[in-house]
């Protein structure tokens, strides 16, 4: 039996008005394609790293098989809390930039953060020790990098070493699993074509937020409404649960977090939107 995440938005969106001489301009784009990924969960145990590229090549999660091993850059997404080794911080290590040697991370100290508690550094709840990546050391093909949470350390491990496996994959928002209902309302200065489409690209990171909720509890499904506020800016300046039947704060305070970081189109003219969003999460076995 396969299990099929459903993902259904619905949304009213209304405006409140405030009419202002300036006129913003729009902002379009994400800054991060890493944003995107949504994240399988993690294996079951530790495995070398040319296990964990077989993992990840053959695993199936959530219904999906095109499952692949994070590069460098893609597994920093992965760490919270410390400045130096998220996804945009000053550790030079990339795939993405062509830095992949040992000399990568130097000066020393700039790939690691103060040796905490595991679960200080992880977006994934601190359940993960260390993690693979696929991106090779330039300089010693017999090792790989990886990241280890008790420090949000950046580092590199031979490839005979074992490291637990996070697999990630790009969604397809056309994808049948999920879907916008075309019931949007909007009046005033936000087209809900715009409200929707960046909502559309951050639908990964809601469905991450219901997979960790799914891993505490198989039978989680509901409803939730979140009521936000986007400003003269475009930025969320506000994000609450309006009602709820999933019955989860965790997934719904997640939920809230990815919204509130979320930039919208500043509102032409000026003023702020109020929006009403509900999210209707299935878990359906097939």
């Amino acid at each position: 039996m396969k299990k099929f995440l459903f993902l259904v938005l619905w949304v009213a969106v209304f405006l409140c008005g405030c009419a202002s001489a300036e006129k913003t301009e729009e902002k379009n784009g994400v800054k991060n394609n890493v944003h995107h990924l949504q994240w399988s969960s993690r294996s079951p145990e530790k495995l070398d790293w040319q296990g964990a590229l077989n993992y990840c090549k053959n695993v199936t999660d959530g219904g999906f098989k095109d499952w692949r091993l994070p590069n460098i850059d893609e597994l920093r997404d992965s760490i919270e809390n410390c400045s130096k080794t998220e996804a945009g911080g000053g550790c030079k290590v990339s795939d993405k930039n062509g830095c992949l040697s040992s000399e990568c991370r130097n000066p020393k100290g700039s790939c690691a953060c103060e040796r905490k508690n595991k679960s200080v550094y992880s977006k994934f709840d601190g359940y993960d020790i260390g993690l693979w990546s696929s991106s090779e050391l330039s300089d010693n093909p017999d090792s790989a990098w990886g990241v280890v949470f008790y420090s949000a350390m950046i580092g590199s491990n031979k490839k005979s070493g074992e490291f637990y496996v996070r697999c990630v994959r790009t969604p397809d928002e056309n994808d049948k699993r999920f879907w916008v209902e075309d019931k949007t309302i909007v009046m005033g200065a936000l087209d809900r074509r715009d409200i929707d489409a960046y909502i559309r690209r951050n639908l990964a990171k809601v469905l991450w937020c219901y997979q960790k909720g799914l891993e505490k509890n198989p039978e989680l499904v509901g409803r939730v409404v979140f009521n936000f506020i986007i400003s003269e800016s475009g930025d969320v300046s506000s994000v609450k649960v309006h009602r709820t039947t999933l019955g989860s704060a965790e997934v719904e305070n997640c939920v809230a977090e990815q919204i509130k970081k979320i930039k919208f189109p500043a509102p032409k003219g000026g003023g702020i939107v109020i929006v009403n969003y509900p999210f209707t999460f299935k878990n359906k076995e097939e």
